[in-house]
């Protein structure tokens, strides 16, 4: 429900970790809109659980495994 689309959940962790930005990894629709909500960019985990099929949910980058997320993130930044 709601409590997984808020976006003070991530605004805290931000805040939390001293940062100034960061992008969500998630499996889940419930973690798209919580990054959504936040206004962050949003990593799908093709190998979590899922809530609907990983192409039927939009995130910014789909990865299958961790090994891939900073070359992401990079790309992630460089389009930004």
């Amino acid at each position: 429900g709601e409590k997984h689309t808020r976006r003070d959940m991530l605004d805290e962790a931000l805040r939390r970790c001293g940062g100034t930005r960061f992008a969500m990894v998630g499996d889940s629709r419930f973690d798209i809109r919580a990054a959504r909500a936040a206004e962050v960019p949003v990593v799908l985990l093709t190998a979590g659980y899922h809530d609907a099929p990983p192409e039927h949910l939009v995130a910014d980058a789909l990865i299958a495994g961790f090994d891939e997320l900073m070359a992401t993130l990079e790309n992630l930044r460089a389009a930004r």
